[in-house]
């Protein structure tokens, strides 16, 4: 259609050693664009070791280079910044992020390329942004370079069972970006919330559930989350007591219904956790999202 702008599907990576594992999902993905991370430290002596190593990793990254090319995929390089420093690893992710989504593409982070600092970077990174799809690549049983008897060869040394590293650096560590927790009051709300079957999940139904559970925000004393609802007029069946005056209950379950509204529903639905109902549009139901919540959170 004339005059409607496509939106680019960009993807990012790290590549260290791996090759099938960065330009397979790029090309299966359709991307347009690959920002592609990668630090080559330059041999600093005549060490044959150092120097076959510096070669190894640059004929890693130019063999990604090459495939994605042919692939038709732009290949944005980020080379200068040392994948072993979180923190500038970090920004130079976030930053091409920010410049993405001004941009309005839509992007895939590989957190399965690269070294444990860019998988933490980029994870994270990810996550402060809308929009933004992690994904992890595996190998498959039969897919490896190296048979399953020959790793346990390839981790020895010296008759020991050491890794991939038999020496290492001391720790460095790694200074964290706060990320809130989501609130726990409310996503256990949303718990007793998706216990109720959908079919009978009605606002009342739902309410008197909270107040029952003491998961209501309203109650005038923590002891008793009964106390100035509608459920200190109900009976244990949740029927109105005869004795209680009609439009007294009736304001109650009002002013509830309302409460109810804005403090549980408006905040489910702006977080994702809920959406409407196909059964009835008046109700919600629970997404995936707010189900992955439940199963992370409410422990």
């Amino acid at each position: 259609m004339a005059g409607v702008k496509a939106v680019k599907r960009v993807m990012i990576a790290c590549v260290t050693t791996e090759v099938v594992k960065v330009t397979d999902p790029a090309i299966k993905l359709n991307v347009d664009i690959i920002h592609l991370l990668n630090y080559v430290k330059k041999a600093d002596s005549r060490d044959p070791n150092q120097i076959a190593r510096e070669e190894l990793f640059e004929s890693v990254y130019q063999e990604n280079v090459k495939k994605l090319k042919e692939a038709g995929i732009w290949v944005k390089e980020h080379r200068d910044v040392p994948i072993f420093i979180f923190d500038e690893f970090f920004r130079t992710i976030y930053k091409i992020l920010a410049d993405e989504k001004k941009w309005g593409s839509a992007v895939y982070v590989n957190i399965s390329s690269g070294p444990p600092e860019y998988s933490a970077a980029a994870a994270i990174a990810s996550m402060m942004m809308d929009g933004v799809e992690l994904f992890t690549v595996g190998a498959k049983a039969s897919g490896y370079t190296v048979p399953f008897e020959r790793q346990k060869e390839l981790l020895m040394h010296d008759g020991k069972l050491v890794g991939s590293a038999f020496e290492v650096y001391d720790p460095i560590k790694i200074d964290k970006f706060p990320l809130p927790t989501p609130d726990l009051k409310l996503l256990n709300a949303l718990k007793i919330f998706a216990s109720i079957p959908e079919v009978n999940r009605s606002n009342v139904k739902v309410i008197r559930e909270l107040i029952l559970h003491r998961a209501w925000r309203f109650s005038s004393s923590d002891d008793d989350c009964a106390l100035g609802t509608s459920v200190e007029f109900e009976d244990t069946n949740g029927e109105k007591l005869i004795s209680v005056d009609k439009d007294l209950y009736s304001k109650r379950q009002n002013k509830e219904a309302v409460q109810y509204q804005r403090a549980y529903i408006d905040s489910w639905k702006e977080k994702g956790w809920i959406e409407k109902s196909e059964i009835n549009g008046k109700r919600y139901r629970l997404t995936k999202t707010g189900q992955r919540y439940i199963d992370t959170f409410c422990i």
